[in-house]
């Protein structure tokens, strides 16, 4: 994601989440990758249901609060991490 930080300077993250292939088989009988395909627009609906996604119109996922997605991607046991860049390069300690 890039954007404006807090501070008004410009600020570029990248989210992603790794899920291990044994344990998507043994919880929902599906390997990783259709394991993360899947639970990406789940957890979209599941917050659009219960109210805590509502926006008027036609909006992407990033004009919608990302707290509540990456709580449910936790809860779904969807392990994520970030990385903050800088100049294009990852910043050590993130």
């Amino acid at each position: 994601m890039k954007g404006t930080g807090k501070d008004g300077a410009p600020r570029e993250v990248y989210v992603y989440h790794v899920v291990d292939n044994d344990w998507s088989m043994s919880e929902y009988r599906h390997q990783a990758v259709v394991w993360q395909t899947a639970v990406m627009p789940a957890v979209a609906i599941e917050l659009i249901a219960s109210g805590v996604w509502m926006r008027p119109g036609v909006v992407g996922p990033e004009a919608l609060p990302s707290e509540p997605f990456l709580d449910l991607l936790d809860a779904y046991g969807s392990e994520w991490e970030w990385l903050e860049y800088k100049d294009r390069a990852p910043l050590s300690g993130s």
